[in-house]
């Protein structure tokens, strides 16, 4: 009889935890699924337009070609960080090559 009780216990508590443990594997995103190659290029494309309409001739912008490992998910902001240069022209008319770093925001 204590037995039973004992395994009574074991049993309940593996439930209660494979309960717990399947709603909240439900409820929440894995990182994989933001960590995706297409928001990537998504994040990519908009930083390339913010920067864009910061540039005193924009359309003299060469940028920088995609490279995935530049483009980075952080987990906790729920953001994408983008390191990316371009050059383009100054108010002088010198080309000139600057880095930035954008966070991005995908919605």
């Amino acid at each position: 009889m204590e037995k039973l009780k004992v395994i009574g216990i074991f049993v309940g508590m593996f439930i209660i935890i494979a309960s717990i443990s399947a709603y909240f594997s439900q409820n929440s995103k894995s990182d994989s699924e933001y960590d995706t190659r297409s928001d990537k290029v998504k994040a990519w494309v908009v930083a390339e337009s913010q920067i864009e309409r910061s540039l005193k001739a924009p359309s003299t912008a060469d940028f920088q070609s995609y490279n995935e490992s530049n483009v980075i998910y952080q987990y906790n902001k729920g953001t994408y960080m983008v390191s990316i240069y371009v050059d383009a022209e100054n108010s002088f008319g010198a080309k000139i090559r600057e880095y930035f770093n954008i966070e991005v925001k995908l919605s």
